[in-house]
């Protein structure tokens, strides 16, 4: 599921999408155009369409890059906890707080929900922890609504100037799964 690509691929990204959040924190979203992405990552406008379609995906994969680190160490870890997941997601979510403040303040939460639930999937496949709910279609809508709790609550942190620390953060996501999971048999 996480695959990564070459070193080289990686950097470019990895700065175009550093730019737009940069942009993000100036302008609005909507206004914020391919070339100026480009040139503020030192980019051509060319270089820009060989790694990303739109500015859309470029969110995409900074959000998918961020899941990616904070739920990468759990994949295959059948004894990973979940306040062990939750604390390294919250001090991720602390650490990245500036980038996704400016997903939160520019109304983009809904690519957040779109990718976090393949995240969850992820790791309760493999950990000790399953859904309780056995039916496969009623388990996709309780990662999605997984997914919108903790993004919820993840904008609801932002908004309240992150007064909550990570420890405090870690809890309310971890409290926001349990009553959904069970550990497997």
């Amino acid at each position: 599921m996480f695959n990564r690509q070459n070193a080289g691929a990686e950097k470019a990204k990895h700065s175009l999408a550093l730019a737009l959040l940069s942009l993000m924190k100036e302008m609005p979203f909507e206004q914020i155009r391919v070339i100026d992405i480009a040139e503020r990552a030192d980019y051509t406008r060319q270089t820009f369409y060989q790694h990303f379609k739109s500015k859309q995906a470029v969110l995409e994969y900074y959000i998918n890059d961020l899941y990616y680190q904070s739920f990468q160490e759990f994949g295959g870890q059948k004894g990973s906890s979940l306040a062990q997941l939750f604390n390294k997601l919250a001090l991720d979510w602390q650490k990245h707080s500036a980038g996704i403040a400016a997903i939160i303040n520019n109304d983009l939460t809904n690519y957040m929900e779109q990718c976090y639930p393949k995240y969850v999937r992820h790791f309760l496949e493999n950990s000790i922890w399953q859904l309780k709910e056995s039916s496969l279609e009623k388990q996709e809508y309780i990662y999605h609504f997984i997914a919108g709790g903790q993004i919820n609550l993840l904008a609801w942190w932002i908004h309240q100037d992150q007064q909550l620390n990570s420890t405090q953060l870690a809890i309310l996501l971890q409290d926001t799964m349990v009553p959904f999971i069970t550990t497997k048999r």
